[in-house]
């Protein structure tokens, strides 16, 4: 018998996530979702004073998340927190969604979920809930997650990158008609012809099936646009500021560092609920409970590409083996649901 399921899809960090944060935080009468908003601002205020030394805490010192966004908006904050602010509106506008509407919480049995990049942070807290109560802790503990990730990509921008003018400039470029292994041989004729070190070579960081997406500092970007090789190819720079995706730079100690503040007790004891679905291999997850899994994200957003070509055939082969005919799209913070529904 024919099936039906919903598939959440969370997105990177490439959209514009402030009107709708602001308009989460215009919301009356959502009394989980002013708890929401009101912890994620607590942990991340917290974790900044914990992070930051005395004169960079004080600069970004925030009453409320309002106050955060516009500090965000106007400059005065880094890249570090635009990774915990889109993760805090993906769950944000999740927990709106269904606190207003009063729909059933999504079932094991009817739904997937799949997020892309950082992305997967909230895929993995709606994964392993039952209800929009017990998805509160989760998600605000997702959020101080993904502000610890952002710190960490942070750190290592600086460290790659630290005496740069161009902090602020995209670490990523769409390039269109260039396959894998042609940028690879491009990439490798390029850092012998430039001798750049290391840490600063480029990286393959997503594959899908008619374009690539390479990642390194900015110069280092440019630098590689501009080789008379790649004139045929359309590059697009995408807002992504900080590095990710990359084996060479990330190690498993940094994920091991970024889950400190998330211990196994209570985070293992709560169990997986809804399948989800990787952004690197298009199959379903086979994780027990919240800390693997979220390792399991972790490790995919900085040591592994994203690899949307093998989403965009392992998903439709598992939909055949479920016999799932109807596939409802819920996007958040991503136009993914456009190339999901072409290939479905």
């Amino acid at each position: 018998m024919a099936q039906s399921r919903q598939l959440f899809l969370f997105g990177d960090q490439t959209a514009d996530f402030v009107p709708k944060l602001r308009s989460l935080l215009s919301v009356q009468d959502s009394p989980i979702l002013a708890a929401f908003l009101d912890q994620s601002h607590y942990v991340v205020r917290a974790q900044t004073l914990q992070s930051m030394n005395t004169v960079d805490h004080k600069f970004a010192r925030t009453a409320d998340l309002r106050q955060m966004v516009q500090k965000y908006v106007d400059g005065n904050l880094t890249p570090a927190f635009r990774t915990a602010l889109v993760c805090l509106c993906q769950l944000g506008c999740f927990i709106r969604e269904y606190e207003e509407s009063g729909n059933r919480y999504p079932q094991p049995s009817d739904s997937y979920v799949l997020g892309f990049c950082m992305g997967s942070l909230a895929a993995v807290a709606v994964s392993c809930s039952r209800s929009l109560s017990e998805l509160l802790p989760i998600a605000v503990q997702t959020v101080l997650i993904a502000f610890r990730l952002g710190l960490c990509a942070l750190e290592m921008r600086d460290r790659v990158d630290g005496c740069s003018d161009d902090r602020g400039d995209p670490w990523s470029t769409i390039v269109r008609g260039l396959d894998p292994q042609q940028a690879r041989d491009q990439i490798g004729v390029f850092c012998q012809t430039t001798n750049v070190p290391q840490t600063r070579r480029p990286w393959i960081s997503c594959i899908s099936k008619n374009a690539i997406t390479l990642s390194g500092s900015p110069s280092t970007l440019r630098a590689f646009c501009a080789m008379p090789e790649m004139s045929q190819h359309r590059t697009t720079p995408i807002p992504i500021c900080l590095p990710a995706h990359s084996g060479a730079l990330f190690t498993q100690a940094d994920i091991t560092a970024i889950l400190y503040t998330t211990p196994t007790i209570p985070w293992e004891q709560l169990p997986g609920q809804i399948p989800y679905i990787s952004h690197v291999t298009g199959k379903i997850v086979q994780t027990t409970n919240y800390r693997d899994l979220m390792e399991v994200a972790l490790s995919e957003t900085l040591l592994e590409q994203v690899r949307l070509d093998l989403v965009e055939t392992g998903l439709p082969r598992l939909l055949q083996s479920c016999r799932v005919k109807n596939v409802t799209m819920v996007p958040f913070l991503t136009r993914m649901n456009k190339t999901m529904s072409s290939i479905l």
